[in-house]
């Protein structure tokens, strides 16, 4: 389906799909990935029911809002891998958010609403070491914190960025890296101030370090 896009719109340069992640246990229980991001969605301009198109500046607007792309699901031409230098062998993680941030700075995008491949979620998967994950995940976000562009796009970047850092702070926390969840607990406060959304990590963060304590003492004992 997604080479019957290219085929019909030549101009196009990348495709990408919907998919489904899915636990062993739980073939079918998780939501399809791109039903649960709507800014993307809202921008599409439907060809037909299943083929759609999005603009290049609403491609790179909606990365700034969510990652609505996942790795498998596209097909990209020579010509985009060239201009935009591939894949980066630097990132541990995360090379796929990268690619499709880089690759909507200068394309627009064929979407195929439809799901095309699953996506296996397991303990031994590249993608189950969360803070390798989301850190490299950061350090590409805030790279884009100096681009040029739109109020609204850089509110919605700022969200993303807060987001990590306060899910860093709680998995470094919950880890018993209390110097690193400490540095992303204070970058949190400062780019989001006092918020409903601040207590988990800071809930976490004081467990950690009370857990840390009490470990110290009973060795002291």
């Amino acid at each position: 389906l997604q080479m019957a896009l290219l085929r019909r719109q030549p101009q196009l340069q990348m495709v990408f799909s919907d998919f489904r992640p899915f636990l062993d246990s739980h073939f079918n229980a998780q939501a399809s990935h791109c039903s649960r991001y709507s800014f993307f969605r809202r921008r599409l301009m439907p060809l037909d029911e299943r083929f759609h198109l999005l603009p290049q500046a609403h491609a790179f607007e909606a990365m700034m809002h969510e990652n609505y792309i996942g790795s498998g699901s596209i097909v990209f031409s020579k010509e985009a891998w060239q201009r935009v230098g591939g894949y980066s062998t630097q990132l541990p993680s995360a090379e796929d958010l990268d690619f499709s941030l880089r690759l909507s700075e200068h394309f627009e995008f064929g979407y195929v609403d439809e799901v095309l491949h699953y996506y296996r979620i397991h303990a031994g998967g590249k993608s189950s070491n969360k803070i390798r994950n989301y850190n490299c995940a950061l350090s590409i976000l805030r790279r884009y914190q100096g681009v040029k562009m739109d109020e609204a796009a850089r509110r919605a970047l700022r969200e993303q960025v807060l987001e990590f850092e306060m899910d860093l702070t709680c998995l470094c926390s919950e880890a018993g890296k209390l110097d690193k969840a400490v540095g992303h607990w204070w970058r949190a406060l400062k780019l989001g101030g006092l918020r409903r959304e601040l207590l988990r990590p800071s809930r976490k963060l004081l467990q950690g370090s009370a857990a840390l304590l009490f470990r110290r003492q009973t060795r002291a004992a």
